[in-house]
């Protein structure tokens, strides 16, 4: 899901950014049972954001 929304932001991640945005995605689904395609997607969206906004690490 992380990999689709990159291609469609059209975003630059570099493989550790975009390890942790696959790493904090998969939690936070997890964690909230995020089952479905529309939230799946609107979670990778503000997840990709956040790492563009400068949030660098898992707990944040």
């Amino acid at each position: 899901m992380i990999l689709s929304t990159v291609f469609q932001t059209q975003s630059v991640l570099n493989d550790d950014e975009f390890a942790l945005c696959q790493r904090v995605f998969d939690h936070v689904s997890s964690a909230r049972e995020i089952v479905t395609t529309a939230d799946r997607e609107e979670l990778a969206m503000r997840v990709i954001q956040s790492s563009q906004h400068g949030v660098k690490d898992d707990d944040s």
